[in-house]
């Protein structure tokens, strides 16, 4: 029986490894000693691994400046993008001016969206809508009364008689050839 008590009493530590590494093995990994038989070598002495330094400086130099200049461009792009949505809604927007006969309430739809149409799109959405509307493209009615009033564009200084029907300038030259002479 005291031998079953002898077995069961043993010290936890005995038979197993130590947890705790001896101070002599904190040592930094590249300060190794060499083995017997081991050539230690220097990393530095080494031109292959020298020339794969510099070409790797050299990548992650490049890389740097390609991202700043991806940032660059980025940042560019995203200001052509703005001014060219902006000059795409003003010229919508003088499209949609364009059709003066029309009323706001006809063109409610096109302003709401004239981010989302093309600038043909809302040309012939307002198109079709001048159509169902029967919208006159007559600028100008002319009538008779009218043209009496307006003078075709020919005048004559020398003309003796005053017609109503000539602008005031033109009466005024005549007052002033009469005078010179």
């Amino acid at each position: 029986m005291e031998e079953n008590k002898n077995k069961f009493t043993q010290n936890p530590d005995e038979g197993e490894e130590k947890k705790n590494p001896a101070p002599e093995d904190n040592k930094p990994q590249g300060e190794e000693k060499p083995k017997d038989g081991e050539k230690k070598y220097n990393l530095e002495e080494v031109t292959e691994y020298t020339e794969l330094l510099e070409k790797f400086n050299d990548l992650n130099d490049k890389y740097s400046a390609l991202e700043q200049e991806k940032a660059t461009l980025d940042t560019e792009v995203a200001n052509l993008r703005e001014f060219r949505l902006k000059a795409e809604r003003q010229s919508k927007q003088q499209m949609i001016d364009s059709f003066y006969m029309l009323s706001d309430e006809d063109k409610k739809d096109v302003v709401e969206h004239i981010d989302t149409y093309s600038l043909d799109e809302i040309e012939a959405k307002l198109s079709i809508l001048c159509v169902r509307n029967k919208v006159n493209f007559n600028l100008e009615e002319k009538h008779e009364e009218e043209d009496d009033k307006n003078p075709q564009g020919l005048f004559n200084l020398n003309q003796n008689d005053i017609n109503d029907n000539v602008p005031d300038w033109v009466k005024a030259i005549r007052e002033t050839a009469k005078s010179s002479i």
